[in-house]
């Protein structure tokens, strides 16, 4: 495994409504292996919308969403709750068990979410490798490990500069290739030590409220079931009406965890028949992110090894930089790479003292008196403006 749980953070950014519109739970779920999937209540709303406007497409995401919440899910009653009970703010576990992936249905949309094209650049990461490209492949095959020259013909420097740009560009699309990988293989992980049980449990979130003493007969000693029996009985008045709505949520939140525990109960004896399927699933799937995590990591050694044969220094491999070289040899202000060099560090000697300057009459500009009086200036602060306006007129 290439990671184990106790290193792994599941997911915490939730799809958005395009993603649920541009993919089928075969495509999406087996990135939530193993974790929870949070639906906002205005995604499911949407979705059933959209899938009565489709009924002849039977292969449309929306439609097949809607059909694995309402039959392999069975959340059609709870949802139906929900929409129609303003402070019920979240139903579930719901469980899926082919993919293990643990269903809620929130009120409140997900703070943090993703949409379909973030998910398909993801996506592609994941199941996919590109190979380097083709022009950085020559010229690692073609240049030498030793020899670095920074006079070079115009051309060839606009070569030079451009390799190390796609150099740059090759390294940073393979990171970050390599990061995402890396955390999908953590989930695999997760996700196989898992294996063995189903999760997570319900909860009961809802505190049964505390009566109000010398007003409800529930205030008196006795057992949980009897104090139970006593707080729903018709002959037990609520002190106020708070206290009474306070009851409703709690005895409607009771009912839904039963519910829940319910369906726990269902998936637990149900899961030794999907165990198998899944773990080799899992399995396989971390082998493959494993071989291209491995592919990748070549891939970025491979980057690094044409940026340390080029001829341009390190401290100038930045994109800015290379691409005001590139802009110094097609106006003609240089000829080669060397005189880039020169004029860039002139150019940032420049703007420095001009930066110099703005700092200074910023904090002239702060010693300005009150109206009416005028400024006193020492004569070391004097000699100090002097000197810094003659080298300023020397450079220009």
């Amino acid at each position: 495994m290439l990671s184990s749980s106790d290193s792994f953070s599941p997911p915490t950014a939730q799809p958005d409504l395009s993603v649920y519109l541009a993919y089928t739970p075969e495509k999406l779920l087996p990135f939530w292996y193993g974790q929870t999937l949070c639906m906002p209540l205005s995604i499911w709303q949407e979705l059933h919308k959209q899938a009565a406007l489709t009924q002849e497409m039977s292969e449309a995401p929306c439609r097949l969403w809607v059909q694995l919440i309402q039959e392999d899910l069975a959340a059609s009653d709870e949802l139906i709750l929900m929409e129609n009970t303003s402070y019920l703010n979240e139903i579930g576990p719901f469980y899926y068990l082919p993919d293990k992936v643990c269903f809620y249905f929130s009120r409140n949309a997900n703070t943090e979410t993703f949409g379909a094209e973030e998910f398909s650049q993801r996506k592609q990461d994941i199941e996919a490798v590109s190979s380097l490209d083709p022009l950085l492949q020559k010229s690692l095959s073609q240049r030498s490990k030793t020899t670095k020259r920074t006079a070079l013909q115009p051309e060839e420097s606009k070569k030079e500069i451009q390799i190390c740009m796609l150099a740059l560009s090759e390294r940073d699309r393979f990171q970050r290739q390599a990061e995402r990988l890396k955390d999908f293989g953590a989930l695999c992980g997760a996700a196989l030590s898992q294996a063995e049980e189903v999760s997570p449990k319900p909860e009961l979130k809802q505190e049964m409220p505390k009566p109000e003493k010398g007003k409800d007969s529930n205030g008196k000693k006795g057992n949980f079931r009897q104090r139970l029996y006593d707080f729903f009985t018709e002959s037990s008045v609520p002190a106020s009406p708070f206290q009474g709505q306070q009851r409703r949520q709690y005895f409607l939140s009771l009912r839904l965890y039963e519910n829940a525990c319910d369906r726990y109960k269902e998936a637990r004896e149900k899961w030794h028949d999907f165990h198998d399927d899944f773990y080799a699933k899992v399995e396989t799937v971390e082998k493959a992110c494993a071989g291209r995590q491995a592919t990748v990591e070549k891939n970025i050694r491979l980057c690094n090894e044409a940026l340390t044969r080029s001829s341009i220094h390190t401290i100038y491999q930045k994109i800015l930089i290379l691409e005001s070289f590139l802009c110094y040899l097609e106006t003609g202000r240089a000829t080669n790479l060397q005189s880039c060099i020169n004029l860039y560090e002139e150019e940032q000697h420049w703007n420095e003292l001009k930066n110099s300057q703005h700092r200074i009459e910023n904090t002239i500009l702060s010693w300005q008196p009150e109206p009416g009086k005028l400024p006193i200036l020492d004569s070391e602060t004097m000699t100090f403006l002097q000197s810094i306006r003659s080298m300023l007129s020397k450079d220009a």
